[in-house]
C-alpha cells in the first residue's frame, strides 16, 4: 500500500486514524447502545460469516473477533453480555456502548460444504492477520481463535496447559481447593466471575477463599453434586465435603 492511500484510508475512519493502521473497515455501526442498531446489524449481518473489531473511538483499545453467526455473536456481546470477552465487556460497562464503534473489516468466503474443522481453520486465518495487524488490547492472548470459552488452541498451547493444570482439579476438587490463595489471586478470581449470576465461593476452615465457581450449574457439574444438596448447604451454612459455600464473599 503506497504512502497517499494509507493516508486516505487513516483519515476517513476513527479506527484506522487511532490504531495508526492501513485498515479500511467494509461497513461502520455507532450508536451500539441503540437496540434499533443491534437490530440493524443482526438483520444486515445475519448468516455472513465476519472478522470484526470493536473499537473504543479516539483511543488505541480495540478487540479483534470472528463470527459465522453475527445475528447470535453480536447480541450476545451487545445486549447480554454473555459468552463475551471480559476485558471488553468491562470497557463497555466504563466508557459506555456509545464510545464504542463496531468495524466489519472482513466479509469471509467460505468455500461449499466446508467441514468444521475447514470453516474453524479459514476464520482464524483471516481473524488472526486483522489480529497482527491492529495487535487489539482487549483480546486475552495474541492468538486467534475463540473466546476463551471453547477456544481453539495449538497442539503445543495445549501440552502446556495440560503441564501446568497436572495434579489439580482432579476427582470432585475444584483447582486449588486446599491451597490458600494470594489476595491477587482472589481478586482474579472474583473480577473474572463478577459478571456472572450467583456466584460461588469455597473457604477453609479458615475462612480462606480457596476456589470461585461462576454459578450453581459450574458448581454441581464440576463438583459432581446434587444441586438441591448444594443449594441447602448454602442456605444453612452445612459444610459441604468439608468446605463452607457461600454466594457472598466473607470479608
Amino acid at each position: 500500500m503506497n504512502y497517499m492511500k494509507h493516508e486516505q484510508i487513516l483519515v476517513h475512519n476513527n479506527l484506522a486514524k487511532y490504531m495508526g493502521k492501513p485498515v479500511s473497515p467494509l461497513k461502520t455501526y455507532t450508536n451500539l447502545h441503540d437496540p434499533e442498531v443491534l437490530q440493524q446489524i443482526r438483520d444486515e449481518l445475519r448468516g455472513k460469516p465476519v472478522i470484526y473489531v470493536f473499537h473504543l473511538n479516539n483511543s488505541k483499545n480495540a478487540y479483534v473477533g470472528q463470527t459465522i453467526q453475527p445475528e447470535v455473536r453480536f447480541y450476545n456481546h451487545l445486549s447480554l453480555g454473555r459468552d463475551s470477552n471480559l476485558y471488553l465487556q468491562n470497557s463497555f460497562k466504563k466508557h459506555g456502548l456509545e464510545n464504542f464503534t463496531l468495524y466489519i473489516v472482513q466479509f469471509v468466503e467460505l468455500p461449499p460444504n466446508s467441514s468444521k474443522e475447514e470453516v474453524e481453520a479459514i476464520m482464524i486465518a483471516a481473524e488472526q492477520k486483522f489480529m497482527d495487524l491492529l495487535e487489539p488490547a482487549y483480546n486475552f492472548s495474541k492468538f486467534a481463535g475463540k473466546s476463551r470459552i471453547g477456544t481453539l488452541h495449538s497442539e503445543t498451547s495445549k501440552q502446556l496447559m495440560s503441564e501446568r493444570r497436572r495434579g489439580k482439579n482432579r476427582g470432585k476438587e475444584p483447582i486449588n481447593k486446599g491451597t490458600k490463595l494470594t489476595d491477587e489471586q482472589k481478586f482474579k478470581s472474583i473480577l473474572a466471575s463478577q459478571h456472572r449470576y450467583k456466584i460461588v465461593y469455597f473457604y477453609d476452615e479458615a475462612k480462606n477463599l480457596v476456589t470461585v465457581y461462576n454459578s450453581l450449574n459450574a458448581t454441581y457439574k464440576a463438583e459432581k453434586a446434587n444441586k438441591n444438596h448444594l443449594t441447602a448447604c448454602i442456605k444453612t451454612g452445612k459444610l459441604f465435603r468439608g468446605w463452607l459455600i457461600t454466594y457472598n464473599p466473607i470479608n
